[in-house]
């Protein structure tokens, strides 16, 4: 936050493709760990939830209308989540206790909760020091609806 985003530096080119090098980085990295064949089909599975999420992101501004609340969770939870499910998915596969205990819905409360705290701080105007990093209601200028958008919306539609 504060600086520019890499695209705005060096256009779309370079840092589309660095993100895929990094990913299939990983992927080897992973592939020489000596480990099952699992972790490697679980790390494929996240990679694919990160990107359904960012192409929700970015094709909702695209249909026109607001999403509902069930399809602003997908969309954070894709988003947000993803990063750290691959961590804890393989840390869940290596317990000995508690085998039982889903985490991965914990990671997903917490990408959810970010997504719908950075939507709530990015309507502040008050806030400089976010503003100034952002914009104010840079998700609404860019044609989606945030989530404190989306919840007032969905309860007037409801009453109709």
């Amino acid at each position: 936050r504060g600086k520019p985003a890499t695209h705005k530096v060096y256009g779309i080119p370079q840092p589309t493709n660095l993100v895929s090098y990094v990913w299939w980085l990983g992927f080897i990295i992973v592939a020489e760990l000596d480990i099952p064949d699992r972790f490697t089909h679980l790390l494929s599975e996240e990679v694919l939830n990160l990107h359904r999420g960012q192409g929700l992101d970015i094709f909702w501004p695209d249909i026109l209308r607001h999403l509902t609340e069930q399809e602003y969770i997908q969309v954070a939870c894709g988003k947000a989540s993803s990063i750290l499910c691959p961590s804890v998915k393989i840390m869940m596969a290596f317990v000995t206790t508690n085998t039982d205990v889903d985490y991965v819905s914990l990671i997903n409360l917490f990408g959810m909760y970010g997504q719908i705290w950075d939507d709530y701080m990015n309507l502040q105007m008050q806030l400089t020091w976010y503003t100034n990093a952002k914009g104010l209601a840079d998700s609404i200028s860019g044609g989606r609806f945030s989530f404190p958008i989306i919840m007032p919306l969905e309860k007037s539609l409801k009453t109709l």
